[in-house]
């Protein structure tokens, strides 16, 4: 993949990912800051999901990976494509975990397909 088309791919998965976070997380910048000043993004993703999340030979690959790899380009623009991997620290989750893990502040940010609902929305 060239760098443009990464840097492409990267504001394009940025921008889906603010448009699909709730604004409460937006209006948290000391998280933000947080996670810079700690130097590495923690990143929940559903590990048993080929295509969106999986773990092949010691690395998460698939599409929700490559997001979070996306989130921390943009968070770390010093590191390199090659090297982004040592800036996130990987938590895998069940999906019926994944909101209280979330809320107990396992992960700084959630990646994995759900749906809004008002039982959700209220939490």
């Amino acid at each position: 993949m060239t760098k443009c088309r990464l840097i492409n791919s990267t504001w394009l998965c940025l921008l889906v990912l603010i448009c699909s976070v709730p604004a409460n997380f937006l209006a948290e910048a000391s998280r933000i800051q947080d996670v810079v000043a700690r130097g590495n993004l923690t990143c929940g993703t559903k590990q048993t999901v080929p295509g969106f999340g999986e773990l092949t030979n010691g690395t998460v690959v698939g599409f929700d990976a490559d997001m979070c790899r996306a989130l921390a380009s943009v968070l770390f623009p010093e590191t390199s494509v090659e090297t982004i991997d040592s800036r996130i620290e990987w938590v895998g989750f069940t999906a019926s975990s994944r909101f209280s893990l979330l809320a107990s502040d396992a992960f700084d940010v959630l990646f994995y397909g759900s749906t809004v609902t008002i039982g959700r929305d209220v939490q």
